[in-house]
């Protein structure tokens, strides 16, 4: 597998002996050839079924954070994104969680108010109608 890395910082050390990590005027990058198997067998002879293992539950548990806090995002009650990940699966695309009508017509008319009176005044006597 290729694997690409772009660092943009370096080490440094002071006068004081601080080691500090400070922006690289050129980013250096490198491409190196790593043999991750092609397999999940192949993994683990090379790796060992615990590194495996342990390497699966970072990635998994960084992929259901990713999907929590996108149903978070969505204005959807806490206790609400929980009850709907308690039937998330690993590997299925997850749509974002419906947004609540009223919390999201909330926050555009308090948008519209704040950026454009004269729209949001004309809206809501559009409404009234």
């Amino acid at each position: 597998m290729q694997i690409n890395v772009t660092a943009n910082k370096q080490l440094s050390v002071g006068a004081d002996e601080k080691m500090e990590l400070v922006p690289r005027e050129t980013p250096v990058k490198a491409t190196i050839e790593y043999n991750l198997g092609a397999t999940l067998k192949e993994a683990v002879d090379l790796f060992g079924e615990t590194v495996v293992l342990s390497y699966f539950h970072a990635g998994a548990k960084i992929g259901v954070q990713d999907v929590l806090r996108r149903k978070l995002e969505s204005n959807v009650s806490v206790d609400d994104a929980i009850k709907q990940m308690a039937t998330y699966k690993l590997g299925i695309r997850s749509g974002r969680a419906a947004a609540d009508p009223k919390q999201t017509a909330e926050i555009y008319l308090k948008a519209l108010a704040a950026s454009d009176p004269e729209a949001f005044k004309a809206l809501v006597a559009s409404v009234k109608k």
